[in-house]
């Protein structure tokens, strides 16, 4: 059986479960906080050889809550925050050496 070139579906399964957990936190503290807003973020895809890696921020006024990211041709070798927003990286696959990364990053506007 032949698979497609992009993500597994086990890859797939993995971000939508962080995304979902990421956002679903998002609600329930913008709920226990007066309904601060809750925005997701999203990078651009960042296409390379071999590895790609692509980070998204929060705003200035905002805070981190979660992210996470997915990966095209390749598969996902880094996926953390850093600073106040996400990375992700990803490394290219035995079907050929192009790969593209996106991340996300849930925030949270800071109170006051």
């Amino acid at each position: 059986m032949h698979e497609e070139p992009g993500m597994s579906l086990r890859t797939r399964v993995w971000t939508l479960a962080l995304f979902l957990s990421a956002f679903l936190a998002g609600v329930l503290l913008a709920a226990a906080g007066g309904g601060r807003e809750t925005v997701i973020r999203e990078g651009e895809w960042r296409p390379d050889e071999w590895v790609a890696r692509a980070g998204v921020e929060c705003a200035a006024d905002e805070i981190l809550l979660g992210g996470g990211g997915y990966c095209a041709w390749g598969r996902l070798t880094l996926s953390a925050p850093s600073g106040n927003g996400w990375e992700v990286a990803c490394s290219a696959s035995d079907l050929g050496r192009f790969v593209q990364a996106r991340s996300f990053a849930a925030c949270m506007k800071r109170q006051g």
